[in-house]
Parts: structure tokens; sequence; C-alpha cells
């Protein structure tokens, strides 16, 4: 059977042979969306990791992509994957299958990318930066990675590395590219904690971040959602 695939980012529904998705998570469209671009940039091979993943959506987590996965499946998506929660992930069907309703620069504005520009780990080495500052960036991530599993474990505020701490303490030390979502999952936190006004006090900074440009809008835009 021949799979055609149709992506409506303004009405948020995804059709695949005949089956309807009306979604209101703009993660899964712009999940989605980078399964298509990769696949068109990279026909060969067109894997994307997590760490790319959390370039366009910085708060992605294993749960999430699992819910992902199976929601797509629901509707017979052809995506590829080497693991549900971990990635990494690919669109199992020729890019030309699938239409989407951009122009043809539109992806990449969709997914917040230069026009032409090619999907990297945040922290990639291959970057402007220096190797310290790359380091930096791997141990700000790894420690927000422990934060988050240490979040959804419910382990939230009683020891050192539970994650009200470590969240805490990101929130003061990470790298610009990782502060806001300390801030996000720190005002997460302490509302599961019952601490609101910490929680408002964090997505207060978090806005005056984003404010100056110095952080990410859609992260400002989950922030919102907090309460």
């Amino acid at each position: 059977m021949t799979i055609s695939v149709e992506i409506h980012t303004r009405s948020n529904t995804l059709l695949c042979n005949g089956h309807r998705l009306a979604t209101h998570s703009k993660g899964l469209l712009a999940f989605v969306c980078l399964l298509l671009w990769k696949k068109r940039a990279r026909p060969e091979a067109g894997w994307v990791g997590m760490g790319e993943l959390r370039g366009i959506l910085p708060t992605t987590h294993g749960r999430q992509m699992l819910r992902y996965i199976d929601t797509l499946a629901g509707i017979g998506f052809p995506v590829e994957y080497e693991s549900k929660t971990c990635g990494r992930y690919r669109l199992a069907l020729a890019p030309e299958r699938v239409s989407v309703d951009l122009a043809e620069d539109g992806l990449e504005c969709f997914l917040g990318l230069a026009a032409g520009a090619s999907v990297a780990a945040p922290f990639a080495l291959s970057d402007s930066r220096t190797l310290p500052e790359s380091l930096r960036m791997l141990e700000s991530f790894a420690r927000l990675n422990l934060a988050q599993s240490q979040f959804y474990d419910g382990n939230l505020g009683k020891g050192d590395n539970h994650a009200y701490h470590l969240f805490l303490c990101e929130s003061e030390i990470a790298p610009p590219e990782w502060r806001d979502l300390a801030l996000l999952w720190l005002a997460r936190t302490c509302h599961r904690l019952n601490r609101y006004d910490e929680a408002l006090a964090a997505l207060r900074r978090l806005g005056a971040l984003v404010r100056g440009g110095a952080g990410h809008q859609d992260v400002a835009v989950q922030g919102a959602g907090v309460f």
C-alpha cells in the first residue's frame, strides 16, 4: 500500500492514508516537521537524535517521546526508531510522499532554524565555542537531565541530588543557553512542592530573560502553563 502524509501546521492536523489526527501539541508537529526536514536534507540517512530534538524542543524528555511515537502509531504514521524514549528517530517514507502547508523554506522558519541550517546538538564542538565552553555546556546539560529524571521519579526536594536543589543551582550557574530551561523546571518543581512564591519568582526571572533576548520564547510559553 502506498502511504501518503499531509502535515497541516495551521490547523494542527496530520493526515495519513485517510486517518486524521488533530492535536494541540506544537511539540508533536515540530517533531514530525523535523523528521521531514532531516529526511529531505539527508535522504540516505535522516536520523534525528535526542540532542538534535532538544535543539528545537529544549524540554524534550523520554516519556514525552513515548507519547509522540504511540500517538503517531495510532494513525499509521511512518516513523522508525531505535528506542521510543531515547531515539534515534527517522521518517520511514520518501520525503516526496509528504506534503506540508509551508513554503519551500517554511520548515526552517517553523522549526526556528536559519534557512539552510543543519540541525546539530546545541553543544556541538564544531561551532564557535571553545572546548572548555562546550564541556561546561555538556556538564550543565547532564545535570539538567538528572534533575528532570528526579522530577519524574518523584524525588522533588529532600536531598542535594533531588530536583529542587539541582534546578535551583542550574538557574544560577548554567550557561545562558540552558538557564531558561533551569528556571522553567525550577518553577514546575516549586509548584509541585507548593512553594508558590518561589515558583512565581522563577517565572518572573524566566520572563525577564526572554525579554532580554537570552531565552527561548517557546520555553516562556511553557512557563505560562505552570499555574
